[in-house]
């Protein structure tokens, strides 16, 4: 996996990490058990300190994303552990979705255009065939409905 940061840019550094790694997992590019780089190893190829690396490392632990071997390395979780219910999950995604329609719909997106968005991203998880970046999939502003 490549990963690529901008620490110039508004997120921190090891929140870009985080999501490159749940968003490789959610497309199937990171399997169950695929080691990841050592905290020096990324450190080193990202020109980062070490410390965020680590920190990025340790929230995706807590967040049963990755496992640690002690002397073998960072590996994907396959069994992901979650104490959520049914219904919190759908509370917590529901948020998650109202926060992205309104963002879009500020942006002057159409509906039409934010199903087609949502339509491209769904299909496209779960197939390994995706890239690691962080780029997300543009669409034409002039289709969709006006509404």
């Amino acid at each position: 996996m490549n990963f690529r940061v901008n620490p110039a840019g508004g997120e921190p550094v090891y929140q870009q990490l985080l999501w490159q790694v749940k968003r490789a997992v959610a497309r199937g590019d990171l399997l169950p058990d695929e080691r990841l780089p050592s905290v020096r190893e990324l450190a080193a190829e990202l020109l980062i300190n070490p410390n965020t690396i680590a920190k990025a490392y340790r929230e995706m632990e807590r967040e049963g994303l990755i496992y640690t071997q002690p002397g073998r390395g960072v590996f994907v979780r396959a069994d992901r552990p979650t104490e959520l219910t049914e219904a919190a999950r759908e509370r917590i995604l529901g948020e998650l979705v109202e926060r992205v329609v309104v963002e879009a719909r500020l942006l002057g997106v159409s509906k039409g255009q934010l199903t087609g968005l949502f339509g491209t991203l769904v299909a496209g998880f779960g197939t390994g065939q995706a890239d690691s970046g962080t780029e997300r999939p543009a669409f034409d502003s002039n289709e969709g409905d006006a509404t």
